[in-house]
């Protein structure tokens, strides 16, 4: 419910204050005294268009603040929305919708005094008021908001909510496989290149340390003849010759070991290690002279391979180790490239699963929605009676449609009929604005309470009607006022009569200042008022008083 509006500096209110609350509300007073004002001033803190024009005279900005209770669904979804913006909002407390404009244009938004954006001040207000307002676009004349009605009056919120839900999975799935699709002919020409290069690089199949090894080998095959004759004389010298090397060291250990002194010993020792050395590196000398013949067909192949290793290593890097490096991130990217295909594939296959389970959720709800529409239409025939439209009726028309979108797979949509003979069209193009606040008061009316907005907002639901007529309204606005607040502003005092708080808007003026005096209205006051209302003297009096007591 709304449980207070404060306006500061809007206009000529400079200040002005009401306190709703739980029931039927209704503001009264001569036409241009403000009573729109106090509406207006309620849009702007629910998000409504700004102007600068609208600060009045008595500060540099206009203020309006409004504080709710909120419970159940709108608690919860509002919640929802304080955890995703940022906002405080404990479930024990109320919400403090609060909005300054300043002179230069500028304007702020406040939740619970954390700041937020006008579209989020937009996204709680909808969700805490309904403005019927006479000309303010119908929001019954939306088709999001014909939707949210039959689903509440079918109890299918779960059912909508759970193909909102597949919706936004399925266009997910699409977008990623667009994002794909797009960027598919560069990933193809990418990954052609690269499965080149890897290929190249997999032909030559280089090994850790191999190309140390063909550079060692290159050297070897290409001096063989050098590196045989260098081997034949060094077995040459230090064994095989009579004065070797090993030779004369070991004559000179057998001539050491002879001498008395035991340092002369010890070096016949080590001429005698020295002795074997040489003669080990001789056999290996000898070895490798036997071994070294000149192969060119070998060093040919030693040759190429080496080649192609520096070719590579030109294109990666230039060392070994950048070579086996480039090789596995080139692996991994064509491994990559090729999942994306595997992946576009995958989607491919999901979307079409994901679609068909879009339609079988579309066609139930669009099934219960059609069974519901059914019981609704019968349902606010007597109100419509009631409220003076005894000829209005409404349908369901239904139309396929070629894209899915969140409301349904099907497109359903209010159509209604206040005149004979004229066909039924949309509720924007055949209602009068109060028609369309009577057409919205039924559909609450049948609603109850599984229509959860706190807040109910008319503005001149009794336009051009009679005494009688406006004691049913009066009645049937205080039926709906018994779980949440519902505003009125009205001029039929048989309206005025039926709530349980009744507020009067004068304008006072003089030669140097206009200002708005708001007033709360009780026992004899309110009287007063009634009895204005109804024309004044003893026997509006008396037809005021018997309001009251009808009330």
């Amino acid at each position: 419910m709304l449980i207070e509006l404060t306006v500061q500096n809007l206009l000529f209110a400079k200040r002005a204050r009401i306190e709703p609350g739980r029931g039927l509300c209704v503001i009264s007073g001569e036409t241009g005294s403000g009573k729109s004002l106090l509406l207006g001033a309620l849009q702007l803190v629910l998000g409504g268009r700004s102007s600068s024009k609208l600060v009045g005279p008595d500060g540099p900005h206009t203020l309006v603040t409004a504080v709710f209770e909120h419970t159940g669904q709108v608690q919860a979804k509002i919640q929802d929305l304080s955890e995703e913006h940022g906002f405080h909002c404990a479930p024990d407390e109320p919400v403090i919708l609060r909005r300054q404009m300043s002179a230069k244009g500028r304007s702020q938004s406040w939740i619970n005094d954390t700041p937020v954006s006008v579209q989020v001040l937009k996204i709680v207000g909808h969700m805490l008021v309904d403005v019927q307002g006479q000309h303010e676009p119908l929001r019954l004349a939306e088709r999001e908001r014909q939707m949210e009605v039959i689903d509440a009056f079918a109890g299918c919120r779960d059912d909508f909510k759970t193909y909102v839900g597949h919706v936004h999975q399925l266009r997910s799935q699409e977008q990623e496989l667009s994002n794909l699709s797009q960027a598919e002919a560069q990933r193809l020409k990418e990954r052609d290149f690269n499965k080149y290069l890897l290929d190249e690089i997999d032909n030559l199949d280089p090994q850790p340390g191999e190309f140390d090894q063909l550079e060692s080998q290159q050297r070897i095959l290409a001096g063989a003849q050098e590196w045989r004759a260098l081997a034949q004389r060094a077995a040459h010298l230090l064994a095989e010759s009579d004065d070797a090397v090993n030779h004369q060291i070991g004559r000179l250990a057998q001539e050491l070991a002879e001498a008395p002194d035991p340092r002369l010993e010890e070096a016949a020792g080590y001429c005698e290690q020295a002795e074997s050395l040489l003669r080990d590196a001789s056999m290996l000398c000898l070895d490798a002279g036997e071994s070294l013949e000149a192969d060119p067909q070998a060093l040919a192949s030693c040759e190429e391979r080496l080649g192609l290793y520096l070719e590579l290593m030109r294109k990666h890097g230039g060392t070994p180790d950048s070579l086996l490096a480039a090789r596995e991130d080139l692996s991994n990217s064509v491994q990559a490239m090729e999942s994306c295909e595997a992946r576009q594939a995958e989607l491919e296959a999901a979307i079409v699963k994901q679609r068909a389970l879009v339609m079988e959720q579309g066609k139930k709800l669009a099934k219960k929605r059609r069974a519901a529409f059914k019981k609704l239409a019968k349902a606010i025939r007597p109100h419509l009676d009631d409220l003076g439209m005894p000829e209005a009726h409404i349908e369901l028309q239904e139309e396929k449609q070629e894209q899915i979108d969140l409301l349904g797979t099907l497109h359903q949509e209010i159509l209604v009929q206040t005149n004979p003979g004229i066909a039924a069209d949309r509720i924007g193009s055949v209602a009068s604005g109060g028609e369309h606040a009577r057409l919205a008061l039924a559909l609450a009316l049948v609603l109850g309470d599984s229509d959860n907005v706190p807040v109910m907002v008319f503005d001149e639901i009794d336009s051009g009607v009679g005494a009688r007529l406006g004691v049913a309204i009066g009645c049937k606005l205080a039926t709906l006022a018994k779980s949440r607040t519902v505003m009125v502003i009205t001029h039929t005092p048989q309206v005025a009569a039926m709530a349980q708080n009744h507020y009067l808007v004068r304008k006072v003026q003089s030669q140097q200042s206009t200002h708005m005096e708001v007033s709360h209205l009780e026992g004899d006051e309110r009287h007063r008022e009634l009895t204005d209302m109804l024309g004044g003297g003893k026997a509006a009096a008396q037809q005021a008083q018997e309001l009251l007591a009808l009330a």
